[in-house]
């Protein structure tokens, strides 16, 4: 409803140092909150889906180091001393780079591929063992996504305006992304929402909708991303043999 998108009740984009982010504001904050909670080396970092480079520049102030970008376009990225390499996701990327990495970031990228599991099988080759994997995604169990399935049948943030749009094409619940890291190869560190375009007002207006709703099933409905932190390990062989299961 385009009511909802007035300056009254939907904040614009979010800045960092200068340098614009697009998605639901406090999305980035809480990623790097949720890497920085891990401990571990402040080194080897790779940005696939780059942008502007923001949240390589919140990663940079936090102390890491050693930071790469990756993305199918170059003009938007403002970081010069940052190295960036053109990617498509959704071909073979992973031997675009000779080397592996302790981190690799996905913010806002895994809606947009044509084969979310070939991508995320082409970060599990570059990271080293034991490396981390961050990735947000629209979180399709947010508050006012149940309801516009229940009235729509549609995903929140996978409508026809967004498909048209934005070219958000591959969604994903939360229990589908969990077991597709699991067969992948990855145990999953954490999981948690984050990030709302919501005003203050709108907040207060639609409190008796979001307030019930976060009481019945937890306070992952009110975050319009997943955030999900996930270490590289043995793919799950009870999941992937799934995959030839319908062959007997």
């Amino acid at each position: 409803m385009k009511f909802l998108r007035t300056r009254w009740l939907a904040l614009g984009l979010e800045t960092y140092g200068g340098l614009v982010k697009h998605g639901a504001p406090g999305t980035h904050e809480r990623l790097v909150e949720l890497v920085l909670s891990q401990g571990g080396p402040k080194a080897g970092v790779l940005d696939l889906g780059a942008g502007s480079g923001e949240l390589l520049q919140r990663l940079g102030d936090a102390g890491y180091t050693d930071l790469n970008a990756a993305d199918l376009f170059d003009g938007n990225f403002k970081l010069s001393d940052v190295p960036f390499t053109r990617v498509d996701l959704n071909r073979k990327f992973s031997e675009k780079f000779r080397r592996k990495f302790t981190l690799v970031i996905m913010s806002s990228v895994i809606e947009h591929l044509d084969s979310p599991r070939h991508a995320l099988k082409e970060v599990r080759a570059l990271l080293d063992d034991g490396g981390l994997l961050t990735l947000s995604k629209p979180n399709v169990g947010f508050w006012e996504g149940r309801l516009k399935f229940l009235l729509t049948g549609d995903l929140w943030s996978f409508g026809e305006s967004e498909y048209r749009g934005v070219r958000h094409i591959s969604p994903l619940t939360s229990t589908q992304m969990r077991l597709m890291l699991h067969e992948i190869g990855f145990e999953v560190v954490a999981f948690t929402t984050a990030g709302s375009y919501a005003t203050r007002l709108r907040k207060a207006l639609f409190f008796p909708l979001w307030a019930p709703m976060a009481a019945l099933f937890g306070r992952h409905v009110l975050g319009e991303n997943l955030l999900v932190l996930a270490r590289k390990a043995p793919p799950d062989a009870l999941l992937s043999s799934a995959e030839t299961s319908w062959a007997h």
